[in-house]
């Protein structure tokens, strides 16, 4: 690997991975460091470098409110401008089943002595409990998702999602409820091509074109003063589920639903062809 790494650096190789510290895609994913998802999950994901700030840890999973993993995630989210978080567990984890017992055993095994081990456990860790395995996956990315929204350090208005992927074909399936505050009454403009919603006297609204077999979000006004409530996405949630019923593509022009696609790749969305990044288009 040292080898291959001065070659790559005599050879310039690096030009094409150049980004800034900057998530270009305003996500932070906490998943798995399995060697499986190494790169099957930027490329089932359709990411490149810079896209996403990625948080790998064993499990995939944040069940401590001051781990390293919350940390990091508390950083991107303060200081490199992440407003979606994806949890994004794997099918046959082998994190899942691991025995605390059996873990304990193979370090005195190798050489940790059983004094230190009760020592650690009279510090208040509980050793047991923190090398268990976590049972049920979808159960188990049901509660980190809840554990991080309610985390005390968490703003009201950074989206937390859970899926669990395939590791061997990619499949990226949601779990559980994607938003967890029931959504504001939407109502459907067909003429006016607009979804809207009035909270506390402000009105909300995504703006849509119909053309090309799809419908596509040219626009998504939340005013500042209902803003951080999830309104936006509730938004674009109910036109792309129209769009889905009725047998239109999911579309964005609109840099917010362009991101939202981003986060559910379930809606098999795409960008328009005039999408430009920060801005949306009337």
């Amino acid at each position: 690997m040292l080898a291959y790494n001065r070659k790559f650096v005599e050879s310039r190789a690096y030009e094409a991975y150049k980004t800034d510290k900057y998530p270009d895609k305003k996500t932070a994913i906490i998943t798995c460091m399995d060697t499986r998802l190494t790169t099957l999950l930027p490329a089932a994901l359709g990411l490149k470098n810079g896209d996403v700030k990625l948080i790998k840890i064993a499990g995939g999973l944040v069940n401590t409110p001051f781990d390293s993993a919350m940390r990091s995630l508390l950083i991107a989210i303060y200081e490199l401008g992440v407003t979606d978080v994806m949890v994004i567990a794997h099918t046959d984890c082998g994190a899942q089943h691991m025995d605390a017992g059996e873990m304990l055993a193979a370090m005195t095994a190798r050489g940790i002595s059983r004094e230190t081990i009760d020592t650690i456990g009279r510090c208040g860790i509980d050793l047991r409990q923190w090398f268990e395995g976590f049972g049920d996956t979808g159960a188990a990315v049901i509660r980190a998702v809840d554990f991080i929204r309610h985390h005390p350090l968490i703003p009201a208005d950074v989206t937390v999602t859970g899926y669990v992927i395939d590791t061997a074909t990619g499949m990226l399936t949601p779990v559980g409820r994607q938003d967890e505050k029931p959504g504001p009454d939407i109502v459907h403009d067909t003429a006016g091509r607009r979804f809207t919603t009035t909270v506390d006297g402000h009105t909300a609204h995504v703006a849509y074109d119909l053309h090309d077999g799809a419908l596509d979000i040219r626009h998504t006004i939340v005013p500042t003063e209902i803003g951080g409530r999830g309104i936006a996405s509730a938004l674009v949630r109910a036109a792309y589920d129209y769009a889905t019923a009725e047998g239109l593509r999911p579309m964005a022009t609109c840099s917010y639903a362009a991101r939202w696609l981003d986060r559910h790749p379930e809606y098999h969305g795409c960008t328009g062809s005039d999408f430009a990044e920060g801005s949306c288009a009337i």
